[in-house]
């Protein structure tokens, strides 16, 4: 798997489960060896991968199929119109934020029905 692609993954990855959320934004029993914030995840995301860009135009040439890449669409819709809550505590148990870790968790299921690779 490309590694813009993996990277990408991982962060959708990261946005669908509040249990590795809190272990790596909270260091709540962290056994990952990782650490990550909500600031670091939407800066990777949108800065560091260019997520709007990779939506629009390298999706499709990465092999994801028009289903995975609406759904892509609707994701970055919703980060996009998040307000950011005071605390990494307050954003996974903000009702809105769990409906983006469904929205993500969709696009992984889609994303494994298109045989595509896994990250893990």
């Amino acid at each position: 798997m490309n590694h813009v692609l993996k990277e990408i993954r991982f962060r959708i990855i990261e946005i669908s489960d509040p249990e590795l959320q809190r272990k790596l934004w909270l260091n709540e029993n962290n056994d990952t060896g990782l650490e990550s914030s909500y600031d670091e995840l939407i800066c990777t995301l949108f800065d560091d991968f260019d997520f709007k860009k990779f939506v629009k135009y390298y999706a499709k040439e990465y092999g994801l199929d028009d289903s995975v890449i609406s759904e892509l669409k609707l994701l970055m819709e919703m980060l996009n119109g998040y307000s950011e809550k005071r605390t990494y505590l307050e954003i996974i148990e903000d009702q809105e934020w769990k409906k983006i870790s469904q929205q993500a968790v969709k696009i992984l299921e889609l994303w494994k029905d298109n045989n595509q690779d896994t990250l893990f």
